[in-house]
């Protein structure tokens, strides 16, 4: 082979043609911007608002959302008499994101949890439980290269016994390794080599060479063990832990999180339904309160015109302004008062929970259009009886059943397995280091001809006569100081310490959370029953004082007076009732047992059938055997959580809520607003007391 000679002004041509395009161009001209704007002239194209490039189309259940209701669009409405078990049955199956009533998804979408995130936390490439796993899968490499060298040396030896050295190297290597769960690596390499050049001093003008290298490294000391692998991971690095163990933990400590949005929302779920229950019942007390005014009013203006006892202009006037008070609260009740400033609507006012907006707000909750031809209306009735709670069961109950403990816990278990795998790296490096060589030698790769052993590089390395081995070797090393290892040890007991400390104060929380909400339930029953005795006094009261106005006994104002008294007396009735029912809500949501209050449980739910068509076509295939990962090493959960145990609370059948007293259907004629609202039949009347 002859070498090629190139010289500098056809080497240069070859850079600058290789060089420029990579400059690209640029215009040295200086623009001058003038005007009142310092940005005119600027290329506004990077800055305009544009509309992201998405196959999505608009969500058909807010096109199916019609004209909201309200005062002045008031049609008759067909009701919708929905029970609390069906409210979160129908919540549950539109909820694939868990909503809230502040419009979070909104403000701050990536904070809310959905159905997808126990899953997507599980294949977390970087901390998900299969990415942990992954660490441990065999890893095949594969090169390959050919190189040609045509070179001229002006000494003889460097260009192995001549100056004009031309050759072809070819050099291709396979190779593949895995790391143990006990800290271990294994490799297997194989290197083939083709060399053919011009070299004096060659025994064959063309010559393969091909090698099986095994080598074996096992930690003895820092990094080994199946508890420090499983805890540490296949990176193990001090303060970098990211083994199965952690990932397992981190995949748990995502289902509290779930667990912990969905209780929330049954919660706000329950506080809806009876926040729209309230908001019937106090409707349906100021439109009687509204239609006994109204009533006065023409019994004072009858004897305005008869010239009667009683019957003047400011007896009249006052009668009037009466009914127009109770009209005011019958239109706030029946519609609420809302503040949107850009954001979800938030109810303010003494009426801010009126009948349209309490139930807008179950809409959104429930996952359905904010208005139709429908009007929600609760028909569950509030609970009847007392409901007594035996705090030395309820409270080790809570210590148990509360998710917030138990996602605590968790990292209470994940620092405690830092803590392990910190201590590992107090101890030196030592490592068991072990390789063995197999060499071949021949003209050709495989077969060849000529009776020699070096015919084929394959059959000179099956012959065995050239071979290298290591067998026990051993490698050192130590930080001297080790600051690094005793830094992550102290770190890893003071964030330990931590995760305890805030655990006993959690634990403190929900103590007092619980002792806060048996003691609002007992408040709201014993409230609910002194108001029904209120309204009771209040009504009798009215009924006197009516009486003795139309007989020409009493004046006027006492009998306004008892009107707006009786109007209060029984709004504070209903919201008793309600308070009592979000109170017992309040205990098992602080006990920890508001979705089995509520029958709800938690479970993996099918996979889509795409996944089923994956696994089974997988399964045709050759797969390596499951490892084990947990043959031995520390605990991290025990039994599943128990789900639908929730014990029967203690009731006192003979201390009953008292009998609802009916309110009077109010005149269809009188009543300008909410057609047919008093006609439509309420919740379930109370028990009486025995």
């Amino acid at each position: 082979m002859k070498s090629k000679i190139v010289t500098h002004s056809t080497a240069w041509l070859l850079i600058a043609a290789i060089a420029l395009p990579s400059f690209g161009c640029k215009s040295n001209q200086v623009k001058e911007i003038t005007g009142a704007d310092p940005w005119a002239g600027a290329a506004p194209a990077a800055l305009n608002i544009v509309e992201p490039d998405l196959d999505t189309g608009l969500e058909m259940r807010a096109l199916a959302t019609s004209a909201p209701h309200t005062l002045r669009r008031n049609e008759p409405a067909e009701y919708w008499q929905m029970t609390l078990e069906e409210a979160i049955l129908l919540g549950l199956n539109n909820s694939r994101v868990l909503r809230d009533a502040g419009g979070r998804v909104l403000q701050n979408p990536q904070f809310v949890q959905s159905t997808f995130d126990p899953a997507i936390k599980e294949t977390d490439p970087r901390q998900g439980t299969i990415a942990a796993e992954s660490a441990y899968d065999p890893v095949f490499s594969s090169s390959a290269n050919w190189i040609t060298i045509d070179r001229f040396f002006n000494n003889i030896f460097d260009g192995g016994g001549t100056r004009d050295f031309a050759g072809n190297t070819l050099l291709a290597q396979n190779g593949i390794s895995q790391k143990n769960i006990a800290g271990g690596q294994y490799t297997v390499n194989n290197s083939t080599i083709y060399r053919d050049n011009n070299a004096a001093g060659n025994l064959f003008p063309s010559i393969w060479s091909t090698a099986f290298t095994g080598t074996m490294t096992q930690p003895l000391l820092q990094g080994a063990g199946v508890n420090f692998n499983q805890i540490a991971g296949g990176l193990g690095m001090p303060g970098l832990n990211n083994g199965v163990l952690i990932a397992r933990i981190n995949t748990d400590i995502s289902l509290t999180d779930f667990e912990t949005a969905l209780r929330n929302y049954l919660l706000d779920t329950e506080r809806a339904y009876w926040e729209l229950d309230y908001a019937y019942r106090d409707l349906d007390a100021r439109i009687t309160a509204r239609n006994s005014a109204l009533d006065l009013w023409r019994t004072v203006n009858r004897r305005v015109q008869a010239g009667a006892l009683g019957g003047d202009k400011e007896a009249e006037a006052r009668a009037r302004e009466q009914y127009y008070l109770f009209q005011a609260q019958v239109e706030n009740s029946l519609s609420g008062t809302t503040v949107t400033g850009g954001s979800t609507p938030v109810p303010v006012g003494p009426n801010a929970n009126g009948v349209f907006v309490a139930e807008r707000k179950l809409r959104l909750l429930l996952g359905l259009p904010a208005s139709d031809q429908r009007l929600i209306r609760p028909s569950d009735g509030p609970a009847p009886v007392e409901f007594v709670f035996d705090w030395d069961q309820v409270l080790p109950e809570a210590l148990v059943r509360r998710v917030e403990l138990r996602k605590q816990r968790f990292q209470v278990k994940r620092r405690e397995l830092e803590l392990v795998a910190a201590r590992n790296f107090l101890l030196p490096k030592l490592d068991l280091v072990a390789s063995y060589t197999f060499q071949g030698f021949g003209k050709a790769l495989i077969g060849g001809q000529g009776g020699t052993s070096f015919d084929s590089a394959y059959g000179n390395l099956f012959s065995g006569q050239h071979s290298n081995y290591s067998l026990l070797g051993l490698q050192y090393s130590q930080p001297i100081g080790n600051r690094i290892g005793h830094t992550d040890v102290r770190n890893a007991e003071l964030v330990l310490a931590r995760e305890r400390a805030l655990l006993a104060e959690q634990e403190v929380q929900v103590a007092h959370e619980l002792s806060a909400a048996i003691a609002e339930a007992d408040r709201a029953y014993s409230l609910t029953r002194t108001n029904f005795n209120r309204r009771a006094a209040a009504e009798e009261q009215l009924d006197a004082i009516t009486r003795k106005y139309l007989a020409g006994a009493a004046a006027l104002d006492p009998v306004l007076d008892a009107q707006r008294r009786l109007a209060d007396a029984g709004s504070a009735y209903y919201r008793s009732v309600v308070d009592f029912n979000r109170a017992l809500a309040d205990v098992h949501y602080s006990r920890g047992t508001l979705l089995d209050y509520n029958g709800v449980f938690l479970a993996e739910g099918p996979w889509p059938a795409k996944a089923y068509e994956d696994a089974f076509r997988q399964s045709r295939r050759v797969r390596p055997a499951h490892l084990n990962y947990c043959l031995s090493g520390p605990v991290v959960s025990r039994q599943p959580v128990p789900q639908g145990t929730l014990p029967p609370p203690s009731s006192s059948p003979g201390n009953q809520i008292p009998e609802t007293i009916p309110v009077p259907p109010a005149d269809p004629g009188r009543t300008p607003v909410l057609p047919g609202a008093a006609s439509v039949p309420g919740p379930s009347p109370y028990k009486a007391a025995s």
